[in-house]
This record gives C-alpha cells, sequence and structure tokens, in this order.
C-alpha cells in the first residue's frame, strides 16, 4: 500500500500547482481558467488517499489510531472537506495551504508510521471520535482562512496585492467564510464534548484530563469570538488572534499528549 500512499502524495502536489496556476491565470485577467484540472487531479488524490488510510487503519486485532494515523485521518477530513466546499464555492486557494500539509502528515505517515495499539470502540465511542474529527478539520479550515485574511489585510494597507492574491473573494466575503466556519465548528465541537462527557467511563482520568481540559478551552474561546462579533463587531486582526489562539489549543488538545506519550515517552 505504499505505492498507493506515494501515488497520493504525487496527486496532490500536482492539484497544489494546477490551483496555483489557476490563481495566478484568474489573478491577470486574461482569460477564465477551468477549475476541472485541479478538482479532478484533488478527487484521485482523495480516493488514493482513502485507500491507503484504509490499509493502515483497519487491522485485524481492531482500529489503529496511533499518532501518525490519527494526523493524517485529521488532514484527509481538512482536504475532503475543503474539496467538497470548493465544487460549491470559490474556497480553492485555501487548497494552497491546506494540500502541502497533507502531503506532510501522508509523508510522515508513509516513512516514520510504526504499529499502534489497537482498539475496539463502541457506537458512542465512535461518535465522539467521529464529531472530535470533525470540528478539528472545520476549525482548521478556519484558522487557515485567518492567515490569509490576515495576509490579505496588510496588503491592502500597503498599498500592494501581488499575485495571486489578487484573486482572493473580498475582506468582507473572506471574514464571512471565516465566521461561518467557526460557527459551524463551534457546533460539531460542542457535540464532540458532550458525547465524550455522556460515553467516555471518565474524561478527566489521567491520561484524558489534557485533552479535555484543553478542548473546553477552546471551546470558550471560539464561542468568546463568536459573542464578540455579533455584540462587538469584531473582525480583523481580533478575529485572526482569537481564531488562531483557539486552534492553537485544539491542536495541543488533540495531538499534543499523543505525541509526548507515543513519541516520546513510547507509551501508548
Amino acid at each position: 500500500m505504499t505505492s498507493i500512499g506515494l501515488f497520493s502524495l504525487v496527486l496532490f502536489a500536482a492539484a497544489a500547482i494546477l490551483i496555483w496556476r489557476y490563481m495566478l491565470v484568474k489573478s491577470s485577467g486574461q482569460q477564465t481558467a477551468s477549475r476541472t484540472p485541479f478538482l479532478a487531479t484533488w478527487a484521485a488524490g482523495l480516493i488514493a488517499l482513502l485507500i491507503y488510510l484504509s490499509d493502515r487503519l483497519f487491522i485485524a486485532q481492531g482500529l489503529d489510531l496511533g499518532f501518525y494515523n490519527s494526523l493524517l485521518i485529521a488532514a484527509f477530513v481538512v482536504c475532503l472537506l475543503l474539496f467538497l466546499t470548493s465544487t460549491v464555492k470559490p474556497m480553492e486557494y485555501l487548497g494552497l495551504i491546506v494540500l502541502p500539509l497533507t502531503i506532510v502528515c501522508l509523508g510522515l505517515n508513509i516513512f516514520l508510521l510504526r504499529p499502534g495499539t489497537p482498539l475496539t470502540l463502541n457506537a458512542g465511542i465512535q461518535t465522539h471520535i467521529i464529531s472530535s474529527i470533525i470540528a478539528f478539520s472545520i476549525l482548521c479550515l478556519a484558522a487557515v482562512q485567518a492567515i490569509l485574511l490576515l495576509l490579505q489585510e496588510r496588503k491592502i494597507k500597503q498599498h500592494t496585492s501581488p499575485g495571486i492574491l489578487r484573486a482572493l473573494p473580498s475582506l468582507y466575503e473572506n471574514e464571512v467564510i471565516l465566521f461561518q466556519s467557526i460557527g459551524l465548528g463551534v457546533l460539531v465541537l460542542s457535540i464532540a464534548l458532550a458525547s465524550g462527557f455522556i460515553y467516555l467511563d471518565d474524561i478527566f482520568a489521567q491520561h484524558l484530563v489534557h485533552k479535555t481540559t484543553l478542548s473546553v478551552l477552546a471551546w470558550i474561546i471560539f464561542v468568546v469570538l463568536l459573542w464578540g462579533r455579533i455584540q462587538f463587531g469584531w473582525r480583523g486582526p481580533t478575529a485572526v488572534r482569537w481564531t488562531l489562539g483557539g486552534f492553537s489549543f485544539l491542536i495541543l488538545a488533540y495531538f499534543g499528549s499523543k505525541f509526548v506519550l507515543e513519541l516520546i515517552l513510547y507509551r501508548v
């Protein structure tokens, strides 16, 4: 299956290049470029990655949710959500960040993966895990959107708009997309936290307390951001700082303790 993984990696690299070329043509205003080449290549990469990931994830003894597999699952869902969104909205520009990150996660999985402890999960725990991954993926897209929003705003203040930045939606449109993503992400994260409290035996057990605390902190930050948007019209750098701050806690919650336990202390 390594060859399938490498094939997927090549397809994602090709899709990123095609998106870059599409955005350059679009920014030049000379002609309308076709979106079909990068969407078709992207879709093929996702299919190949799904085949590869299924082979790595489902083993005879159960489900392998080790660090590198968990990282790749999150990358796959982020990539899939962005692809589906890009088929109906012009959000393919986020692929210039998401696709390279997916390539990195896939490369780490191919070359560094070591077998983890297989798990057998009931329906409640599966609900918690799936909703957690989806929430992380949506808020990851929001964080990427926030970074591009910050770059776009800085270039506008400097009265420069180089390269593909001219092809991006307006600041207003990008802010609307950002807060829509955050709102949806908070909703799914709420489901993930609620299902964790319901189905996990002890959500504040020693091996879960860091994840729980950091996830709740991330949820609070995003909720405060949404409240600030409604009450005070928070936008621009303020929205970016809160978004990146909340997502930083989420990264630590989802992967921080797993990284320390599995890759530094060699415990699972």
